[in-house]
């Protein structure tokens, strides 16, 4: 029974990153599990799981009416924020 546990459980931080992964990939079945497991036990993760899709939704809606204005940075910007990230 332990061995089983200890297969279920992960931590918060753990959980987070899965949640991130479950995002944009596939998760194997032992983390799908994992992450189930852990936000049946856990408000806080389970409420970050969903704030995490709201936002990635919102994100999505947002990117779809956007790519018909086509917004763009300027050249000068371009080469600003690759100049600061040189500096960095």
């Amino acid at each position: 029974m332990k061995r089983i546990m200890n297969f279920l459980t992960c931590s918060c931080k753990t959980a987070t990153k899965l949640i991130e992964k479950k995002s944009v990939s596939i998760l194997s079945l032992k983390e799908s599990l994992q992450l189930k497991f852990h936000t049946l036990m856990c408000n806080t993760c389970n409420s970050y799981e969903k704030q995490s899709k709201n936002i990635d939704q919102a994100l999505s809606k947002w990117m779809k009416n956007n790519q018909k204005n086509k917004i763009q940075l300027s050249e000068k910007s371009k080469l600003d924020i690759i100049k600061k990230m040189k500096e960095s």
